[in-house]
């Protein structure tokens, strides 16, 4: 997978687990393209899914989406 400018800076946002609404913030993408970004990005293995207690999430519920936080694999840090 080629990563996109757009990718890139969401995967730049996840040094650190974030939520959703905090990769809008810093990037000013819309919710559904981040949404997407984020998804595809863990469909390719560059970030991984976390809990509220920063336990990994294998699957995750997409219409719960805000309530996971997201942080870089090590593919991802890779990548950037």
């Amino acid at each position: 997978m080629d990563i996109l400018a757009s990718e890139k800076a969401v995967l730049g946002c996840l040094i650190h687990p974030e939520r959703l609404d905090t990769v809008m913030q810093e990037t000013g993408l819309a919710r559904p393209v981040a949404a997407d970004i984020l998804r595809q990005l863990h469909h390719h293995g560059y970030i991984k899914c976390l809990d509220a207690k920063g336990k990994p999430v294998l699957n995750y519920d997409a219409d719960r989406l805000a309530s996971v936080r997201f942080t870089l694999s090590a593919k991802g840090f890779d990548a950037l």
